[in-house]
């Protein structure tokens, strides 16, 4: 039975996963290489890489919040739908990189990134943080295919179900 309640709930997950995947690709394509390419756009060059590390390492960890909370809702509605049986083997997967890469970044490359940042500029120039920096990138990529796939499989299984 289709109830306004349940249409609703759709709606509001779907904005929500279009929303979230929206900033993901914004700050991936667009804030970090503008950030760290500030000095491409500028006459002067007033921002270091470390520097320019640090603002985007506000700008992530701001991001990790509102992650965070859609990772919470992803269980939540996913774990409707799946009690509902109204998901399938190719859903699961999405939820599961999702939960995998955004977790991976809300709850560990973040805070890593953000620990070495506290430490000062000589940290961040290691080849420690470098592999680091590249396994948060690497999830991020992943992060904004994960939701992308949710969003589009969850669109058709809805479409189907109306």
């Amino acid at each position: 039975m289709k109830t306004h309640l349940s249409a609703g709930l759709n709606a509001f997950y779907l904005v929500f996963l279009g929303v979230l995947l929206g900033s993901t690709l914004a700050l991936g394509a667009l804030s970090a290489p503008v950030i760290f390419g500030a000095n491409h756009y500028l006459e002067h060059t007033l921002l270091s890489r470390y520097e320019s590390g640090q603002i985007m390492s506000e700008i992530f960890a701001r991001y990790a919040v509102i992650l965070k909370a859609g990772l919470v809702t992803v269980v939540l509605y996913e774990g409707w739908r799946l009690w509902l049986k109204e998901s399938g083997m190719m859903l699961l997967m999405a939820v599961a990189g999702v939960l995998a890469a955004g977790g991976a970044f809300a709850f560990y490359y973040t805070p890593e990134i953000l620990q070495a940042q506290a430490l000062g500029e000589a940290a961040t120039a290691s080849a420690a943080f470098d592999q680091l920096h590249k396994g948060a990138e690497m999830s991020f990529k992943l992060l904004s295919f994960a939701l992308g796939a949710l969003l589009f499989l969850r669109v058709l299984r809805l479409q189907r179900a109306y």
